[in-house]
């Protein structure tokens, strides 16, 4: 069929010579069907793909010198009339003898009419083309031949060579498109650095961001709370705490990666437990986690999607760290301008009051101070704390302040008309976020009014001996300085070993010898001044037996009721006892 042994060589080489020839797809195919039927003798050829969306057999590429200059032949036919899906689906070569003979291919018995064809074989390609249909060959000839085993190995071997080819044209089209893809991730790298050193503004960087990162995607600042979306992604609102918090928890967990490892991330969308696999990255800077990149994908990145994620990942590390360092620098100069205010005996208090203008301190306004107490040490956890404090401060009450001071975040809160909300409340409020971040209990305390510099040394310290005493009394939750009575205070600046030493020496001996009943006696006697009637019925007993029982506080203890230092020593020793949980 195809000629002597040299021929059929010559056939496959030329075949052979596409596949390094590197043409593009259309080249290509166009030349393997010129090339089997050069120095054979068959007479036409064809490529078709297998359209199983559309239910057709579509022509890609024919070679029919014979009716070269027709334009209006079919191109096009349906899969129930062609041979073509069976062939590729048994992946075996299919003879038709006669295709112009009555069978089940009725397309494919015009089309053979029309063009004068009748023999026909036709081999699966092992290929596909540029929208991944799979590739079909058919061989033609003019008379009815006999196709012989030696020629259908011809065939075969010329079909594999083809496919060779058509994949070579494949692996071009993609290396030219990685490179493209890459060079412009390297590009990315300039315009990405350039925005965020001239901008700090998130939405602007995600609109950049979203026009590189083919992939739904999550943009999270913990330095201002805030999340962005971008790439079509509805996994979340800005409003979304829950989700807010899911996420900066698996960004403080994780390392720095190379956008290359798919994790699943539950998250809670409109009330409902959801998944989606994604990869999260964050950006970290100085050992800090300042944010971070989540990209939704159920697929690993390739090589090109990596590098493009990583330079917009260096560079929201470089958005962040910018706020992150402005932010510390104010926090840092507030924490000086504070602690020169706290410490008193400046000259000139315009000149204080001129300072605190210039740093956007409201000091002319009337304000109140409020203390919390975080107890951890971690510096990370504390930069978090300190964010957490300013962002929420800064939405309800403007031109407050928050730094550090000695251990304690102190927080600056002018009063205004815009306030609706009372220190207390909103200390109340802030609380669950602080401790959700620091993972301990905290206490929040509030001071008393300022109205002029001279004012803030007295209120700091009050706010010293508030914390003491929540400290002494494992107090939680906000404390005001309408908790501190004098035994309060007395309690919050004496040591503990003084306050033990006290209780024991006064009310110990009751504890040891009859217990509660003697302690509980003399509580609501003191109590209730004195009354003996209403100390019987608090105590729920018999006012004659009250009478044994304070004669023997007398009798047995030695302590003279009737003496108002006795009396007020018990008092102050019960009320440290409740206080600290002294026993």
């Amino acid at each position: 069929m195809a000629g002597g042994p040299t021929e059929r060589i010559r056939t496959l080489g030329h075949i052979a010579h596409l596949v390094n020839a590197g043409k593009d797809l259309g080249e290509v195919l166009s030349s393997v069907v010129t090339a089997v039927c050069q120095r054979t003798a068959w007479s036409s050829s064809a490529i078709m793909a297998v359209d199983e969306t559309t239910k057709q057999s579509l022509l890609v590429a024919r070679y029919d010198p014979m009716f070269a200059t027709r334009s209006n032949s079919p191109e096009r036919w349906a899969l129930s009339t062609s041979p073509t899906r069976q062939v590729l689906k048994n992946r075996q070569p299919l003879v038709i003898s006669d295709a112009q003979a009555r069978g089940a291919f009725q397309g494919y018995r015009e089309e053979a009419t029309e063009r004068d064809y009748r023999t026909v074989v036709l081999l699966p390609l092992g290929a596909s083309d540029a929208s991944g249909r799979g590739l079909v060959l058919s061989i033609h000839a003019h008379t009815v031949i006999e196709v012989d085993d030696e020629e259908i190995a011809f065939l075969e071997t010329a079909a594999t060579l083809a496919s060779l080819a058509v994949e070579r044209a494949h692996s071009e089209v993609l290396e030219k498109r990685q490179y493209q893809r890459l060079q412009t991730a390297l590009a990315i790298h300039d315009i990405a650095m350039e925005q965020v050193l001239t901008s700090e503004d998130l939405e602007s960087f995600a609109d950049l961001a979203n026009a590189h990162i083919g992939h739904p995607f999550i943009l999270i600042d913990l330095t201002a709370d805030l999340l962005r979306t971008g790439g079509g992604t509805s996994v979340t609102t800005e409003s979304d705490r829950e989700l807010f918090q899911t996420l900066a928890k698996r960004l403080k967990e994780k390392s720095l990666g190379k956008f290359d490892i798919i994790e699943e991330l539950s998250v809670t969308l409109d009330g409902r437990p959801d998944a989606r696999n994604a990869i999260v990255e964050p950006c970290v800077a100085g050992g800090n986690v300042l944010g971070g990149i989540v990209v939704v994908t159920d697929q690993p990145l390739d090589f090109a999607e990596s590098a493009t994620a990583l330079e917009i990942r260096a560079a929201l590390t470089v958005l962040l760290l910018r706020r992150h360092t402005r932010f510390e620098a104010r926090a840092e100069t507030l924490g000086e301008y504070f602690a020169h205010l706290f410490a008193g005996g400046w000259n000139d208090p315009r000149a204080i009051v001129a300072r605190a203008r210039h740093l956007g301190v409201p000091l002319d306004r009337p304000a109140r101070l409020a203390a919390l107490r975080v107890p951890v040490s971690d510096r990370n956890v504390r930069t978090d704390v300190l964010h957490a404090l300013t962002r929420n401060l800064s939405r309800v009450v403007p031109g407050s302040s928050v730094f550090e001071h000695e251990s304690e975040f102190v927080v600056f809160l002018p009063e205004g008309p815009e306030q609706r909300i009372s220190p207390a409340k909103l200390m109340a409020q802030l609380l669950p976020s602080i401790e959700w971040i620091s993972q301990v209990p905290s206490v929040a305390c509030i001071g008393d009014m300022c109205r002029e510099p001279a004012d803030y040394p007295r209120a700091r310290r009050d706010l010293d001996v508030l914390l003491k005493l929540a400290a002494k009394t494992t107090r939680t939750g906000v404390l005001d300085k309408k908790d501190l009575g004098p035994i309060e205070r007395l309690v919050a600046l004496s040591s503990a070993e003084t306050l033990k030493k006290f209780v024991e020496e006064t009310i110990g001996p009751l504890s040891e010898n009859g217990g509660d009943q003697w302690i509980d006696t003399l509580h609501q006697y003191l109590l209730n001044n004195r009354h003996q009637q209403a100390t019987a019925d608090a105590l729920g007993i018999h006012v004659t037996t009250l009478r044994y029982r304070l004669q023997r506080l007398t009798d047995v203890f030695g302590l003279d009721l009737n003496d108002p230092n006795v009396r007020l020593a018990l008092e102050m020793a019960l009320r440290v006892r409740d206080l600290t949980g002294l026993n």
